[in-house]
């Protein structure tokens, strides 16, 4: 019984191994990927993306990123994006776009926000993995973080969005 055991607990941990192996390489191969190219901020058909310019009632839908003060938008949204350790890559003065890398197992998410040409936003954004299929919520989490960073005010304060000044 003793040796069933021993047996059991050693082919569970090579394959705990296996498969922590298979996803370190998934995310290293997504790092060598090039970011796709970005069309209106569309998700695919996947649950590991969230949109502002998703369709009503679509499963990727979130608010857009609305007015949160100050004179240089873009460039505090870039500051945010920053300390979030999320790379920024590109200098376009109506789009951000931006690749946040997983801590364990490395693998690349997308972040692009761009101005909005409509009036109801200030700014459209988009959260995306890469690779894979689901994302336990990360990208809608990161989008929430990035709105609660943008809320706060330069003396620390959250803003508030009924208040005009």
């Amino acid at each position: 019984m003793k040796k069933m055991i021993i047996f059991a607990v050693t082919v569970f941990f090579i394959g705990a191994c296996a498969y922590a192996h298979r996803l370190y390489t998934v995310g290293k191969q997504s790092q060598a990927m090039d970011p796709p190219a970005v069309v209106g901020l569309e998700c695919p058909d996947k649950p590991n993306c969230v949109s502002s310019l998703a369709k009503e009632g679509d499963t990727h839908r979130i608010d857009p990123l609305t007015d949160f003060g100050g004179d240089e938008p873009l460039a505090k949204i870039r500051t945010v994006l920053a300390d979030m350790n999320i790379v920024i890559s590109g200098d376009d003065p109506r789009f951000v776009h931006g690749e946040a890398t997983s801590k364990i197992f490395e693998f690349v998410d997308d972040v692009d926000i761009m101005v909005a040409e409509d009036e109801q936003a200030a700014f459209h954004i988009r959260s995306a993995s890469r690779v894979g299929y689901a994302d336990m919520g990360v990208n809608l989490k990161r989008v929430e973080e990035i709105r609660r960073r943008l809320a706060i005010k330069s003396d620390g304060k959250v803003r508030d969005p009924g208040n005009t000044d």
